[in-house]
């Protein structure tokens, strides 16, 4: 978290430090003249992908076996991060009333195993796009922040004198309460008018647009 408020700072002031070399030396980061090895595809994401194919294709053609077999994937990821386990639902609740498609618990849940093991990878955006529910996510969405206050009277100092800050997390409305939405449209691209131009055959534009 930025110190001081500095006017640089962050809307909640956090940054991301997930795969950031955050002991990197001051005077080695430099803008546009420092480097950060990014990971670009990762054994996590295979396992996700192959347990979310997995259970899609139990879901169609109703078969348990697939279904069971996703979770086997899931259970590796969440031991992985010592998280709890997540055992298959047979019993798991019917959710394809929300997007309009076969949708069940353990599929959502998948589905936000994903989220939360991708996290700030560049992923999330695509995902909801792909999934087709990116315009019910984002219908007048207002997104949170755990923002963070300085408690005044909690204050501590380090043997050497240093102040130590101690801090609470309140869940609130980020503060420019800025509202997104995603239009339907959005999913497809319109072809490029310039591709129009040059070849007339490609007409009608698409109908969307």
């Amino acid at each position: 978290m930025w110190k001081d408020g500095h006017a640089n700072n962050t809307r909640t002031g956090f940054y991301i430090r997930k795969y950031i070399n955050y002991k990197m030396s001051t005077k080695d980061v430099k803008l546009y003249n420092s480097t950060q090895p990014w990971k670009i595809f990762r054994l996590a994401e295979i396992m996700l992908n192959k347990a979310e194919a997995a259970y899609e294709l139990g879901l169609i053609k109703n078969d348990e076996t697939l279904k069971q077999e996703a979770f086997q994937y899931i259970t590796q990821i969440r031991d992985r991060a010592g998280a709890k386990p997540y055992r298959y639902n047979s019993a798991a609740a019917n959710l394809s009333g929300k997007y309009g498609y076969p949708l069940d618990g353990n599929l959502q849940f998948i589905r936000e195993e994903r989220e939360r093991e991708l996290c700030f990878e560049n992923h999330h955006w695509w995902d909801i796009r792909r999934w087709r529910i990116a315009d019910v996510e984002l219908n007048n969405f207002v997104p949170n922040s755990l923002m963070p206050y300085l408690v005044l009277d909690e204050l501590k100092y380090a043997p050497n004198g240093e102040r130590i800050n101690s801090f609470i997390f309140i869940r609130e409305k980020e503060p420019w309460n800025k509202t997104f939405n995603f239009e339907k449209k959005w999913y497809y691209e319109p072809i490029p008018g310039g591709e129009l131009n040059k070849n007339p055959n490609l007409y009608p534009q698409n109908p969307i647009y």
